[in-house]
């Protein structure tokens, strides 16, 4: 038997293309959660700790100078980076991933069963 655990934490971020004008980009407040399945032996402690210290990589950094996520620095591209590393370095399948941005913009991630 499993269930789901959710972990939230929100950071800071802002994302510089070629095309600003500002040297800076521009930056976001994002709201986030995942869920996990909690199956025997998943350890809700080392989750929660190696999210908030991924979390914490990506706070107050430029997407595409400071963190490099492969692709253009888009919502969608952050989300599937961040879904990647969680499983790369907790080795966790999410279940789903909710990204909310300080504007109302939504972004989710729904594993496929």
């Amino acid at each position: 038997m499993s269930s789901l655990v959710f972990l939230k934490g929100s950071i800071f971020i802002g994302q510089k293309t070629m095309n600003m004008p500002s040297r800076f980009g521009e930056g976001h407040e994002y709201e986030l959660s995942i869920g996990v399945r909690a199956d025997t032996g998943f350890n809700a402690a080392r989750a929660a700790s190696g999210f908030k210290n991924l979390l914490a990589e990506l706070d107050h950094k430029l997407i595409g100078l400071d963190v490099h996520i492969g692709r253009d620095p888009t919502p969608a591209n952050l989300l599937m980076w961040i879904v990647d590393e969680v499983k790369i370095r907790l080795g966790i399948d999410l279940t789903e991933l909710h990204m909310k941005r300080g504007d109302g913009l939504d972004v989710r991630y729904l594993a496929q069963p």
